[in-house]
């Protein structure tokens, strides 16, 4: 059988834990935001190719 869930102590995470666990935001320049696009829209592309060539069973 499953073991139970650890009960939970305190719902709020220490200063260390939010740190490490946070959402982090980056901030990028015109450039890299069209870097970043690019490069997506080039996987974007890659991964359709890869999925009309896949042989289908």
């Amino acid at each position: 059988s499953e073991q139970p869930l650890p009960l939970v102590e305190v719902a709020i995470r220490n200063q260390n834990e939010a740190d490490t666990w946070c959402p982090f935001l980056e901030t990028l320049t015109d450039a890299e935001m069209e870097k970043k696009i690019r490069d997506q829209d080039r996987n974007t592309r890659r991964m359709r190719r890869l999925a009309n060539t896949a042989p289908t069973w």
